[in-house]
Formats: C-alpha cells, structure tokens, sequence
C-alpha cells in the first residue's frame, strides 16, 4: 500500500470509529483562557484554572456543568440535581449561603485599594450588591493569601487532610489546638482550604466533599480579574500582550510585564480592627463615635447613614435571618459599636459577623448610628 492510500485509510479508519463513539478526539481544556481578554493568572504563568479544568476532566465531568453547580453552591448552598448522592445535595449550612456575605462582582473602583466609601459610591447603581463583610469573590482566585490581618486568628482552624468524595467530620482545634485525625491546619495561601474554612466555620456548616470544592472553584474561575479590568494605559497593554502571549525567551522582560501586573490588582485582602469608640451624647441629642484608641472622633449624617443601612444592614436583617431592624438596632448605642467591631456570638444558630475597617469605614458607622437613632425618635 503506498504512504498516501495508506494516510487515506487510516484517516478513514479515525472518522468510522469516531462516527460510531468508538474514539474521540481530545478536547481543547475547557477552561482555556481568552485570547481577547486573557485572565491574570495565565499572563502571571500560573495554571489554577487549568488545574481545576483537569481534575474536573479527570472526573468525567464538563466544565460548564461544574460552573453550574457552583453557582448553586454559592446561592443555594446545595446542588438540585448532584452528580452523586441524594437529590438535592446535603445543604453546605443550615444557616447561611455564601451570598450571605460576599458579592460576586468586582466592587471596587480601585483594585489595589480597599475603600468602603468608594465602594458604596461604585455599587450604588449596581443592582444586587450589597456592602458586606466579606470580601468579593470576584477576583479571589488571583489572590495569594486568605484570613489576613485580624482574621489570621481563622489559621489555627482545621480543614480536610485531603478533600474526597466522603465527608469529612469538623476537625476542631481542640483545647489544646490539635486537629482531629483526618484534618489539619489550613494553609493561609490555599484558596480551596479558605472556602472550606468559610462553609465549615463561618457558615456553621459542613465541610465541601472533592466534586463540591471543584465545582466552586470552577464557578470562581468565571470570576477571575482579566487583562481589560487592569485599566492599563493602550501602551502598557500592548506591551503586555507582545511580551507575554505567549511569554517571551526575554527573561527580563517577562518579569517587568508581570510585575506590572502584579501592582494592578488586590492580590491579598487588609482586614484592620476597627476598635471600639467611646461614644457620647452631644447636648443637641445626636451623638460623638469616638475617640477611637487612635484618637479619632466621628458625627454621624442620617441621611448618609439611611444609604449605608439600605446597601448593607438590610441585606440581612428585616429578612428571615434577621428580623430585628430599624431603630431597635441602635437602643443600646455602646453594644451597637461592639457588635460592629466584634460580631455576635457563634452559636448553633444566626450570628452577626463584624466588619473590618476594610469593609464598614467608622464615619459609615457614625452615620448608620445616626439614621437609626432618628428611627427610633420618629416611632416614639
């Protein structure tokens, strides 16, 4: 047989098998990134998503499939119809959703900066954003660290050994600090031990199992921060895309296109104590937050304050989570600010979480403090 009739034969010899199922060609990853508007983590070399799109491949599962289920995780905290187990999924928590908390949406016009009140003003024609106490998951698959600042107490708190499909019993620390067996400390730079803090913890919930993990970060992944979101000038972006698609033999210049880059975006969240102020009665009946331990003193505008309470208190209570709203938040004004800063107790059931200067600026404060006691005057 000669090399062409020989060629032809075997070609089609391929398409008969792959006609009758029998053979299939490798599909291109799923999550490859986008030419037009590439993802940060590829342009910085790192393969995340390329890794989640393997395991999920691996599985004999689809990538878009998996999105989906994560996008339920995220809103529902349980999967309709799970790829194995009951139907529906056991629910993450019984308390809380991860929307509970954090938006999914870029929420700052800034990205290297952490600004509450420029992060109201942004969201403010945003439908279905909120001013929360966790940090966005947009862009949390590009950070490099989790449970910064005051929440790196949250580094002592156990999680899965290794995730696999069979559930893993909350590890503890126990009083002497020791995780169970089968568990161990998280590691503050593993964004999937984060999220298993998150719904094992914070949530007062369950650990995720490998096929619920995957399927968040696959979710998170459609999340990522891309080129277009940097706000590069048309030269630096020019320069990005000539250097590093794909990454040139010039070292030097790989490492100065990167660190561009680098500085562009949030890459790990600040999450400051806000403290606890002294707070007085002014003689005209409104009230002075403050000083704070570093001096600062604070008076509130209700009018400020009702916007404040709209895109955040609200989000939770005067719901079925919370009831409790309006001026009754504010009838103790020295527990208000404690609750602010420290949260509520974590029971075995609703909890308020705190907010960190991050994520509530103290004038914000001040002025929700304002507004409710207004409430409370006008429902006498």
């Amino acid at each position: 047989m000669s090399v062409p009739t020989r060629r032809a034969t075997v070609a089609l010899l391929a398409a008969c098998l792959l006609a009758l199922g029998c053979a299939r060609p490798p599909a291109a990853p799923p999550a490859a990134g986008r030419q037009d508007d590439p993802g940060v983590d590829e342009l910085l070399g790192g393969r995340g998503r390329q890794a989640v799109a393997d395991r999920i491949r691996r599985a004999g599962g689809t990538w878009d499939q998996y999105v989906a289920w994560g996008r339920e995780l995220f809103t529902d905290g349980l999967v309709a119809r799970p790829p194995v187990g009951p139907h529906p999924s056991p629910p993450l928590s019984r308390w809380y959703t991860c929307d509970r908390c954090h938006n999914v949406a870029r929420e700052d016009p800034v990205l290297t900066v952490q600004d509450p009140e420029a992060r109201l003003r942004y969201i403010a024609d945003r439908p279905g954003m909120a001013l929360l106490q966790g940090t966005t998951f947009w862009g949390a698959v590009n950070r490099e660290a989790f449970y910064n600042g005051y929440y790196a107490q949250y580094h002592d708190l156990c999680v899965p050994e290794t995730t696999t499909d069979h559930p893993v019993a909350n590890g503890g620390p126990d009083d002497a600090g020791r995780c169970r067996p089968g568990t161990r400390r998280m590691v503050a730079t593993s964004f999937e031990d984060a999220i298993q803090v998150c719904s094992g913890y914070c949530s007062l919930g369950r650990y995720l199992v490998r096929w619920e993990l995957d399927a968040m970060l696959a979710y998170f992944w459609t999340l990522e921060v891309r080129l277009s979101d940097l706000g590069l000038a048309p030269h630096e972006e020019a320069l990005v895309r000539r250097v590093l698609l794909p990454p040139s033999r010039n070292r030097r210049q790989v490492e100065e296109a990167r660190a561009l880059l680098a500085g562009r975006f949030l890459r790990r969240a600040g999450d400051t104590f806000r403290g606890v102020p002294v707070v007085t009665r002014r003689p005209d009946g409104t009230w002075e937050v403050g000083a704070y331990a570093d001096g600062r003193r604070f008076v509130g505008d209700p009018a400020r304050g009702r916007v404040v309470y709209e895109r955040s208190c609200l989000h939770c209570h005067d719901t079925a989570v919370m009831p409790v709203a309006g001026g009754d938040l504010a009838g103790d004004v020295g527990q208000f600010f404690q609750i602010l800063a420290k949260g509520t107790v974590q029971t075995d059931t609703w909890y308020m979480p705190e907010y960190t200067l991050q994520r509530l600026s103290r004038q914000q404060s001040a002025d929700v403090l304002a507004y409710l006691r207004r409430l409370r005057q006008e429902n006498r």
